[in-house]
């Protein structure tokens, strides 16, 4: 049913079979370890992979990849990291892509279809947010229990998924769990995806505040998506790095973002940690 999903998954996209059958034999090729957990990490996660990984892992640069892209945007490492978490096995992305940089959707969502050919089942979506709600202070994590997808993009033609959360319901309660055992400060919200690149504006930001949104990015919502159509439980984690334009007077910087970001990775990796440890 799965292998289906991800076949008819396959048939919408522009990059050929061939590609994809190519990246996955190189990455076969420089490691044999079979992941049945994917992590995408945002800006400033990165080192995330360096505290989960349980011992020698393989690091694999997207530039030796074959039709893999590029990123552009700094805190974004630029590796697929291989080994085991828990002694599960697992494909980490350090880094993901953004209709910002000029890449297209089928480019941004990729490395989304090569973790399901890898063999990957559940994947967690983290990334770096601006808050939108002043009840969630800075350096929260945030589990995504929906999202708005305000990029104007549509995947897939299925009208039988519409109404389907995007974000496991078992995943999340398993979090949530884990984070009031480990004590960690976390909430959960909907995450309201932009294309960016620019920060909003007060105006924009009291504008999502009434659609109900909790937090902003430019990335996950189409990577949630593409996860769900192959087949896959997706889990989102967001960590609040900054406050909207208008919420506070403070001029928001790209440096910023990062620096929150890494502070917060800390708490992160416990959680991600816990969390391998007990999903099926």
């Amino acid at each position: 049913m799965r292998k289906n999903k991800i076949q008819k998954f396959h048939s919408k996209i522009l990059l050929p079979q061939s590609a994809i059958k190519e990246t996955v034999a190189y990455i076969h090729s420089q490691c044999n370890i079979l992941p049945q957990l994917g992590i995408v990490l945002g800006s400033g996660l990165g080192n995330v992979a360096d505290r989960i990984i349980d011992c020698s892992k393989t690091v694999i640069p997207y530039s030796s990849i074959p039709h893999f892209p590029q990123p552009t945007v700094a805190g974004h490492h630029g590796n697929l990291v291989l080994g085991l978490c828990q002694n599960i096995p697992i494909a980490i992305m350090q880094g993901r892509f953004h209709l910002y940089e000029g890449h297209t959707v089928e480019t941004i969502l990729y490395p989304i279809q090569i973790l399901a050919k890898l063999g990957v089942e559940t994947l967690i979506l983290t990334n770096a947010a601006g808050g939108l709600n002043p009840k969630i202070p800075v350096g929260s994590l945030v589990i995504i229990k929906d999202q708005i997808n305000f990029m104007f993009i549509r995947l897939g033609d299925d009208f039988t998924q519409w109404g389907r959360p995007i974000y496991d319901e078992r995943l999340i309660q398993l979090a949530l769990n884990i984070a009031k055992k480990e004590k960690l400060q976390v909430a959960t919200g909907v995450y309201i995806g932009a294309k960016g690149p620019s920060y909003e504006t007060p105006a924009e930001i009291r504008m999502f505040q009434k659609m109900g949104a909790d937090m902003i990015g430019m990335s996950t919502v189409l990577e949630s998506i593409a996860a769900n159509e192959l087949g896959m439980k997706v889990l989102g984690i967001s960590c609040i790095t900054n406050l909207g334009a208008g919420i506070t007077p403070a001029k928001l910087t790209h440096e910023e973002v990062l620096d929150i970001s890494q502070k917060t990775s800390c708490n992160l990796s416990i959680l991600i940690t816990e969390l391998v440890k007990n999903i099926e």
